[in-house]
């Protein structure tokens, strides 16, 4: 397979060659990445003009020929049948000269378009020139444009200039002769919806050079003018009315259910009138049903509806502060949705007195079951398993488990629908194809071409899931026309075209069970069959990994991940005896992350600012490998200056090639804790695979049902304390091996030691309660009802400091406080936006909110026989001066070239780096898109910052 996608794409290298002179060229005179698209697309659409000429001459000798043939041809089918048929058409065809590949002469213009849209999304995706850099408007070329209220406004702008485009070269506004060109320009709204605007703006400006050009070839007669066929009678508006009524009646459903949760994200203290005035509409058009009617038989179909609701109602006014069930938005939400279910049923029973029986013909059994195959495909086996292998460490449980488990609910789904199936009536067969169909169409749709961008998936809430909450209204219109259409479409397919989406889902499943074995061939064994250990007792070897000495020189790097910055100076303030704690300690509070994320900002940290992401991407190398070239720098200095220790809990780094340091594992000490502080120790392993089944089903529904799913990080399955108990275990797991630290460690003769921990304790999502402890039944913020607020963050932070602190405490103890080297750091601060950084206005509505917000991260020093008190340093920092700090503070080399920190001054020149991708590709892959900030001066100076170029 590889070697048939290598082959095809080799078929593009040309048309990417002739693209890739031209931009390079024009790039070299403009130096403005933006006009240089609108330049490159005007020289690749004249350039390509007498490709297109030809195209639409033979497109029109086509034409002209079918129509010479149309008479004859019909006449033959009319009157004849079976061979006699067959030969007499090849006898026409031969008199008219036709031959078989003449057809493809229509076509030729899109086989010429095709390879110039593939060239052009590589040579224009990721280029570096376009990160940071606007146009005519748009933000940042690299990314999606996002100009109104979020919504991407450029490929709508392509569309319609598309579908004007295509009503002027087929001179015709019928529908019908414009299908091909329609359908094309709705596949490219798809397919480039979420791409760079980059793109977007080459493409439409394709479009505009194409219209210029066909409009003077056709004025000068270079280019024949076209010969539209007769219109034939449209549909009547009436009849297609009365033929689609029941679909209609869902579409204006599907409205108001995406309205409903709009309101409800907006407008969340208003809602309760919402509910007041579908309860008035419900009883109204019940009173009118009861009347015209006159039947209450006819609601025996909303019986269960109204089973559903009272208890609802109940809840709702009864029962709403906190509910183990169900949260109070989706409480809310769920009354709403079958308010309107009754609400649309009376219509149904108004509009449609008799249920009509089902004029399209079912799917037949073989070909219902291969649908239902493709569901639950997607929703039950690969999506889930997808989840599993990106966040497998959090699973806890091995692939075979998880398929156990899922091949069973895979079964079950397709056991109740083919039963329903076979027991339905013919008209109710009809119904259950389309919505099988329309299921399959949903999922597809939303899963493949339309995800939401809330990020990366971490330790089970999303990284950007401030993306669920600012879907803006115009996004919920569409996702309701999406829908729409795709019922109209799966309709249409299952009257006419059932043996085609048959094969088309079969095709499907064929190659996404292939990428799936790639995902789990590439899963270590060690990893992915890792569980909760049974053992109570203190691991083999865990005190012989503390040791620390007391003739020589101790160094304690703690990585505190997501830690905010300036989380220390509030925690100061809180607590004014806090300071006397620290001393010794010295805080640089003016320090800055050089990057978003764990995996791209490790590389500077242990290596130095040569590390940094801007000088390494196009070195060659992919993420993975500048973290292990850094780690190796940072360890070998050590080790070359006679340290030995533990390396604990590292990420992404191999450690067994540096010898004197062992690794140890943090979640090895778990049991023990628990058994010590009498815990009892916790598996949910089922309701982990409940939660996959929900990121798949989250990702395979609609935009609008994304925010009840999610609930607010909670996950609507994860009631009724599953979630509360899943929180506690990770805080827990977290915090356990810190507590255990000074009971763990030993104080020897040893020489130089060294102790590495990178700790996640700080990390999204958080599960520690007000009052430190892991949390119960209640959030962290009651107010805010979720483990990824901002209060949630500084209850966790402080948690981690304290267990530090009183680690501290036990080297003062010990005796070894003053030749031990303290290095607590963070890689980055978290997303909340309280970091203390001022985005000028003028840069708020683009990606650096988003981007910033991590900015902020902590360095905390305390250097070997340092008696002074606590101090802070107002020094401009970054993360990647880590290791000139170090060596500075031992007063040793053990990273040369890494310059001298107490020399920058106050307008230092600082960068620090977005990926404007999910943080994985940082790993596997070596150019990517980012965006760059420069900093001049401290980080609470609006001034200080700008757009940075490299």
């Amino acid at each position: 397979m590889n070697g048939f996608i290598s082959s095809l794409l080799l078929l593009f290298k040309p048309f990417e060659i002739i693209i890739e002179i031209a931009y390079r060229a024009l790039y070299s005179l403009v130096g403005e990445p933006g006009w240089t698209l609108v330049l490159v697309s005007a020289v690749i659409t004249f350039g390509t003009a007498p490709l297109y000429t030809l195209a639409d001459r033979w497109k029109q000798a086509e034409g002209v020929l079918q129509k010479r043939m149309k008479r004859d041809l019909d006449s033959i089918r009319s009157n004849y049948s079976g061979q006699k048929r067959f030969y007499m058409i090849r006898t026409a065809h031969r008199i008219y000269r036709y031959k078989w590949w003449h057809s493809l002469r229509t076509s030729f213009g899109l086989f010429i378009q095709i390879p110039f849209f593939f060239a052009a999304i590589n040579v224009i995706s990721g280029r570096p020139e376009f990160s940071g850099n606007s146009f005519l408007g748009i933000g940042d070329l690299s990314a999606p444009d996002a100009l109104l209220s979020g919504i991407n406004v450029l490929p709508f702008i392509m569309t319609a200039i598309n579908i004007c485009l295509a009503f002027y070269y087929s001179g015709t506004a019928s529908l019908k002769q414009n299908r091909d060109f329609l359908l094309m320009a709705a596949v490219f709204l798809v397919l480039l919806y979420n791409s760079p605007a980059a793109l977007l703006v080459y493409w439409t400006m394709n479009n505009i050079w194409s219209f210029l050009r066909t409009f003077l070839f056709r004025k000068i007669g270079w280019q024949p003018s076209p010969d539209p066929e007769p219109e034939t009678k449209g549909v009547d508006i009436h009849d297609f009315i009365a033929r689609n009524l029941q679909i209609l009646i869902t579409s204006c459903q599907f409205f108001a259910a995406s309205l409903t949760v709009w309101s409800i994200s907006a407008f969340d203290e208003y809602f309760k009138y919402i509910i007041v005035v579908l309860l008035c509409i419900s009883f109204v058009l019940t009173a009118v049903v009861l009347f015209v009617r006159k039947s209450i038989r006819r609601f025996f179909p909303l019986v269960p509806v109204c089973l559903a609701l009272v208890p609802l109602l109940y809840m709702l006014l009864f029962f709403r502060n906190y509910n183990p069930l169900i949260s109070n938005p989706n409480l809310k939400l769920c009354t709403a949705f079958l308010l309107e279910l009754w609400v649309f049923g009376c219509i149904r029973l108004l509009l449609l007195p008799n249920i009509p029986e089902s004029k399209v013909e079912p799917l037949r059994l073989r070909g219902f079951f291969m649908v239902a195959i493709s569901v639950s495909f997607f929703v039950l086996l690969y999506l889930p398993a997808k989840y599993y292998v990106s966040t497998v460490s959090d699973m806890g449980f091995s692939p075979g488990y998880l398929f156990t488990w899922l091949i069973m609910l895979f079964a079950a789904f397709l056991g109740v629908a083919l039963v329903a199936y076979r027991f339905a009536r013919p008209g109710f067969r009809s119904v259950l194809s389309i919505a099988m169909v329309f299921c399959f169409l949903v999922i597809f749709v939303y899963s493949v071409f339309l995800p939401l961008d809330t990020g990366m998936l971490d330790s089970f809430v999303f990284q950007n899931e401030a993306a669920i909450n600012r879907i803006p209204l115009l996004a919920y219109l569409a996702d309701a026309v999406i829908i729409s259409a795709l019922l109209f479409l799966a309709e249409m397919i299952v009257r006419s075209y059932r043996q085609s989406i048959v094969l088309f889902s079969c095709a499907l499943v064929a190659v996404f069970f292939g990428h799936l074995l790639i995902l789990f061939n590439g899963i270590k064994t060690e990893l992915a069959s890792q569980s909760v250990m049974e053992s109570v007792d203190m691991p083999s070897g865990a005190m012989d990994n503390h040791v620390l000495s007391s003739n020589g020189t101790n160094v304690v790097f703690i990585l505190a991940d997501m830690f905010n910055g300036n989380y220390l100076g509030d925690f100061l303030d809180e607590d004014p005896d806090l300071a006397a704690r620290m001393a010794g300690f010295e805080w640089y509070r003016d320090s800055l992350s050089v990057s978003y994320n764990t995996a791209s900002s490790l590389p500077a940290m242990l290596g130095g600012t040569a590390f940094e992401p801007r000088f390494l991407d196009g070195n060659g190398f992919s993420g993975k490998q500048e973290i292990q070239k850094a780690a190796d720098r940072f360890f070998s200095g050590f080790i070359d200056n006679g340290f030995t220790g533990t390396i604990n809990n590292p990420l992404y780094i191999a450690t067994d090639m540096y010898q004197g340091l062992v690794r140890d594992d943090l979640y090895a000490y778990v049991p023990y804790w628990r058994q010590r502080n009498g815990i009892a120790s916790e598996r949910a392993d089922d309701q982990r695979i409940q939660l996959l089944l929900m990121l798949s089903i989250f990702n395979a529904s609609p935009w609008h049902m994304r925010y009840p799913i999610y609930d607010d990080g909670s996950w609507i399955i994860f009631r009724s304390g599953a979630l509360f108990d899943y929180m506690r275990n990770r805080a827990i797991r977290e915090s356990a091996y810190l507590d255990l630290l000074p009971e763990l460690c030993t104080v020897q003769e040893a020489g130089n030691r060294l102790l590495y921990i990178h700790n996640e304790l700080p990390h999204t999502p958080y599960g520690i309660a007000p009052d430190g402890e892991p949390v119960r039944n209640t959030y962290p913020d009651e107010e805010k009802r979720s483990f990824t607020s901002a209060a949630a963050a500084r209850y966790s932070a402080k948690k981690q400091l304290t267990l530090m602190l009183k680690w501290v405490d036990w080297f003062r103890e010990a005796g070894i406080f003053d030749n031990t080297l303290f290095v607590i750091v963070s890689d980055h601060g978290n997303p909340f936006e309280d970091n203390g950084i001022v985005i000028p206005s003028e840069l708020r509505r683009t990606s650096a909110p988003y981007d910033l917000s991590r900015a902020h991260s902590l360095i905390l020093i305390k250097r070997p026989f340092s008696v002074s008190d606590f101090s802070v340093n107002d020094l401009p920092v970054t993360s990647s001066d880590i290791p000139a700090l170090i060596s500075e503070a031992t007063g040793s080399s053990l990273f040369p070239e890494t310059g001298n920190v107490q020399n920058y001054g106050a307008d230092r020149f600082r960068v620090y780096s977005s990926i404007a991708t999910d943080w994985e590709n940082f790993l596997q892959q070596d150019s990517l898109p980012w965006r760059h900030y420069r900093f001049d001066g401290p980080l609470d100076a609006p001034s200080a910052w700008s757009v940075f170029r490299p």
